[in-house]
């Protein structure tokens, strides 16, 4: 009888530092989910899930963690460890919006 595949997640934080488009460095660590199938033997090709960016602020504090679980589970069927980061300025990571780069005044 062939083995039952069930997807596996992890949670954990990655240490990351960056330089917002004004020139300051920002050190903090961000939350990212991982996703893979437990039959997908290791190593497995890396598939990067990135979450949008709503326009008010108080939305993105209050997203929570980013899962993307429909892309993930499908990612993860095909072979994939799927990766899903809670970018900086984002839910539960928290911290400084890094990507504001001010109005637009077109």
């Amino acid at each position: 009888m062939a083995a039952q595949a069930r997807l596996v997640e992890q949670v954990i934080q990655v240490p990351v530092k960056v330089t917002d488009a004004y020139g300051k460095v920002i050190e903090q660590a961000i939350v990212v989910s991982l996703y893979h199938e437990s039959t997908t033997p290791a190593p497995r090709p890396i598939a990067l899930v990135n979450h949008g960016r709503a326009a008010e602020a108080d939305k993105r504090a209050s997203m929570g963690r980013a899962t993307s679980i429909t892309n993930a589970r499908w990612l993860a069927g095909m072979g994939f460890l799927v990766v899903v980061p809670t970018r900086l300025g984002y839910g539960v990571t928290g911290g400084e919006d890094v990507e504001d780069s001010g109005p637009c005044e077109c």
